[in-house]
């Protein structure tokens, strides 16, 4: 059902999104073109909490705002602003994002609630990102830059477009949007320097975009059966398990310290938690992240160490 006609509806109906515009960005451009309408009030005529952060798959904000948007559903709004055709392929069917939205629009406050596993902890390593000539393409095609979704995959490095590095700034550096113009200053985003593991999670990320959501999810699948049917260590606390739980953790770790190498405390303490489970990853019915995915099919493929037969048995 569509809402009241309000400033809210009458600023976005009027303010349209444009294509592949990520809708974080999107966002404070309606706060920095309402400046006569307080950030509060937009915020409380569309019944949202003020965005804290970024990178959530689907966060309660954005599935409050997307009533507002009357020619587009929220299908559409996930899929090219929020990123989804990138990571519902981690998603073995389209009700996890129906159900997540569900408890999100209900009214009690129920605490944090993450689409993926893992989501919560990743926060900290998130980055807003830009290409320089896909931002001034958009100022000569609108009069104003855009923050591109598909840039803003986790695992996305490169502007395939036009072969440049991304500009990163970085989650922990957004004070919320009363005080973002700083955060939004492009001149303060910095440029990795990219490692060969860079490199193939991009590649991942741009096969996965390239061959689509059901192809995705079919791979997904095949890649859990196959590690699970073959690697014998299902068993509770079996010297297998242990085995590759431990090699798990290590590269994890390693993984993450390349890719994030001023987060080393972070990356400690992310170590340690229930991912470093490799049963727990495949067998778990909650999704996965798709960094976290990937990462692990990367040490299954090329990193795991087969045990003796012994540890087989």
């Amino acid at each position: 059902m569509m809402p009241k006609e309000t400033f809210a509806s009458l600023l976005i109906d009027n303010l349209v999104i444009k294509e592949d515009e990520y809708l974080f960005g999107y966002l404070h451009r309606l706060i920095q073109f309402s400046e006569c309408h307080s950030e509060a009030a937009l915020f409380r005529e569309m019944d949202m909490p003020a965005p804290r952060r970024f990178g959530e798959a689907v966060p309660k904000w954005a599935v409050r705002m997307s009533p507002f948007f009357s020619t587009m559903s929220r299908a559409e709004l996930i899929e090219n602003h929020l990123g989804g055709g990138f990571w519902r392929g981690f998603l073995d069917s389209d009700s996890w994002i129906d159900s997540h939205a569900h408890v999100l629009n209900i009214k009690i406050s129920m605490g944090a609630y993450f689409l993926f596993r893992a989501e919560r902890v990743l926060f900290s390593f998130q980055s807003l990102k830009f290409c320089p000539k896909c931002y001034e393409e958009s100022v000569q095609k609108y009069g104003f830059g855009i923050w591109r979704t598909k840039h803003q995959d986790m695992t996305a490095f490169i502007c395939h477009e036009h072969e440049e590095v991304l500009y990163h700034r970085e989650n922990s550096d957004f004070k919320g949007f009363k005080h973002s113009d700083d955060f939004f200053d492009r001149s303060k985003c910095f440029q990795p320097k990219l490692t060969v593991l860079h490199r193939w999670l991009d590649f991942e990320t741009a096969r996965i975009r390239l061959k689509g959501v059901e192809a995705c999810r079919e791979e997904m699948k095949l890649h859990k059966r196959v590690f699970l049917e073959s690697s014998f260590c299902s068993e509770k606390d079996s010297p297998m398990r242990e085995l590759v739980k431990e090699q798990w953790a290590k590269a994890l770790k390693k993984y993450l310290l390349t890719l994030y190498p001023h987060h080393r405390k972070n990356i400690e303490a992310l170590a340690h938690t229930s991912m470093v489970d490799p049963i727990e990853l495949m067998a778990c019915r909650k999704p996965t992240h798709p960094l976290i995915f990937l990462l692990f099919k990367l040490f299954s493929l090329y990193e795991l160490e087969l045990p003796s037969p012994e540890l087989k048995s």
